[in-house]
Formats: structure tokens, sequence, C-alpha cells
């Protein structure tokens, strides 16, 4: 949730959902390829399912508590 939160205040308003996400994907694949337990413990295409998720998952309850405001 805080890489969540980092992103979306560190982006400029017209970035798009997707593009924060592939941000966030980024960051979560880089840690990835240093971290040899996580790779025991996930593949890639399973971390990222997970983190995918967990980011929607955030990205919902902010925007339903009014944390994040949608730009129009």
């Amino acid at each position: 949730m805080a890489a969540v939160r980092a992103v979306e205040l560190s982006m400029p308003v017209p970035a798009t959902g997707p593009t924060k996400l592939d941000l966030v994907l980024t960051a979560v694949s880089a840690v990835y390829d240093s971290e040899q337990s996580l790779q025991a413990a996930f593949s890639r295409p399973e971390l990222t399912a997970l983190v995918t998720s967990l980011v929607n998952a955030s990205v919902l309850a902010f925007n339903l508590t009014g944390i994040f405001k949608k730009s129009h």
C-alpha cells in the first residue's frame, strides 16, 4: 500500500493507472531479480499477479475512502 501511495504522490496527475501500475511492477521486478528468496518462493508471473491484485485492491480502497481523488 505504501508503494501505491508513493507512486500516486510522485507521478503527475495525467498519468494513467496502467502507467502507475507498471512503475510499481518495475520496482518489484528489480527487487525480485536481486532476491533469491523471492525467486524460490514465487515465479515471476505469480509475483506479478500477486502484486497486481494487491495494487488493484489498494487503489480501490483508497478510492472508496476518498484518499485518492479521480482527476477529470
